[in-house]
């Protein structure tokens, strides 16, 4: 059926990070403690050792209404300034990793494709900053976000998709001299509607090694999570294993992974499963819970470890 290479993201420990209990640099050591030899890594953690207090209460907002509010669209994330990463971090971010013996499968940025003039200047100078700090430590995929509108006049959106596509091929061939990966997440903003983000990924001139979707299996309105997933699978370079509560059989509640899996399959998708645990409790329980859970449905053995490789550069 499927079998792919796992890792996990920092991500799925903020709750632990925001509140003091743990740093992003020893969430890598708690990873490989629990089995896992490469990380998904967010780069808000390479910015300071904690979110500044308008930012923590922010997320706290967005994740009530993630996990609690019906809506027709995601809830949009976090719109701010591009980071700047903090070297020393960097420095121990890196050391953390060679000492904990896990590699890096992405690097994630929070830009805004859609940003023009004085904008989109912060956002290349974002860009390379990222791009830099990947690629010497060896990740294989960046993981971006398109921001924008998530709603409103077709002229309006129409623009942004225009703007987005001119900004995402820029970005697509300084990730290729670089040797990376791009991979755009149905996150917040333009990419929140899965047909707008299909139609920007096709809009773009790349070869289909270098350019697609994070496809996250939480990302949908409630009830459409199968459809999205369907018409994202065949663009999909990287995946997002999302989960938030299980039930007493072990499978995720909100999220029917036997379908979805079925259907990364059935696309032949080849990338990696990075398990994003978002729900309340220990967050390692969560991890371990959907880790086990794909294995489960992984009917031809359990995901390897180092399937993909990251592309020679040029």
């Amino acid at each position: 059926m499927l079998t792919k290479p796992l890792a996990v993201s920092i991500w799925s420990f903020h709750d632990s990070i925001f509140a003091g209990r743990l740093t992003a640099v020893d969430a890598l050591t708690l990873a490989a403690g629990m089995g896992f030899t490469s990380v998904e890594f967010n780069d808000l953690f390479a910015t300071a050792p904690r979110p500044p207090l308008w930012l923590r209460a922010a997320r706290r907002v967005h994740r009530f209404v993630e996990r609690h509010l019906p809506r027709r669209l995601p809830a949009p994330g976090v719109v701010q300034r591009p980071r700047h990463y903090q070297p020393a971090l960097v420095e121990q971010i890196t050391r953390a990793a060679e000492q904990a013996g896990v590699r890096f499968a992405s690097w994630t940025l929070d830009s805004n494709l859609t940003a023009t003039g004085q904008g989109l200047s912060a956002q290349r100078r974002y860009w390379q900053r990222g791009l830099e700090t990947a690629g010497a430590l060896g990740a294989e995929v960046m993981r971006i976000t398109t921001g924008g509108p998530m709603a409103g006049r077709a002229a309006h959106i129409d623009a942004a998709l225009a703007q987005s596509a001119n900004a995402l091929t820029e970005l697509t061939n300084l990730a290729e001299r670089a040797g990376l990966i791009v991979a755009v997440e149905n996150h917040w903003g333009l990419s929140a509607d899965p047909a707008r983000l299909a139609e920007l990924i096709q809009r773009v001139e790349a070869p289909r090694e270098r350019l697609g979707v994070c496809l996250d299996f939480g990302n949908f309105p409630a009830g459409t999570q199968l459809a999205g997933i369907q018409l994202l699978a065949p663009l999909a370079i990287h995946v997002h294993a999302k989960s938030y509560s299980f039930g007493p059989d072990g499978e995720e509640q909100r999220l029917p992974y036997g379908p979805i899996l079925r259907t990364l399959a059935a696309a032949g998708y080849r990338g990696w499963l990075v398990v994003e645990f978002e729900g309340d409790g220990d967050p390692e329980v969560g991890v371990r819970a959907t880790r086990a859970l794909i294995e489960r449905h992984c009917l031809d053995g359990p995901p390897a470890a180092h399937e993909v490789t990251r592309p020679r550069r040029p």
